[in-house]
């Protein structure tokens, strides 16, 4: 017969084991998919900071370029004529455009058929 302490001294069981075993992967799936879904937003988050970048970087650009329109204007090869209320120091003298906007493009080489193009002058 065993003592007390003998059987104290035996150690885990089979299943105590498969137990603490099938806990510790719950725990551990548990932190992976946390540690999963952290690692995708920041990842979301660098795209988002570098789009929001890329389109400041691009407005900038734009505006800068509205700013100076005009500034070589021997670029534009048409020339429209100006009339009394649109121009009424000089009626009838030929006036460059200095912004161009093209509604649903289509043919033009570098540019997807139905979309909208605005050429600035500078």
């Amino acid at each position: 017969m065993k003592t007390d302490a003998a059987k104290r001294e035996s150690g885990f069981t089979l299943i105590e084991l498969l137990i603490a075993i099938g806990l510790g992967v719950i725990v551990l799936a548990v932190i992976f998919s946390t540690f999963k879904s952290q690692q995708d937003s920041y990842l979301l988050q660098g795209q988002v900071s570098m789009a929001q970048q890329n389109l400041r970087a691009a407005l900038y650009m734009i505006t800068r370029d509205i700013q100076m329109a005009g500034y070589y204007s021997s670029f534009v090869d048409s020339e429209y004529t100006s009339d009394w209320d649109n121009n009424p120091i000089t009626p009838d003298v030929p006036i460059k455009p200095l912004i161009y906007l093209v509604n649903n493009a289509e043919g033009v080489s570098g540019v997807k058929d139905g979309t909208d193009i605005l050429v600035i002058v500078k």
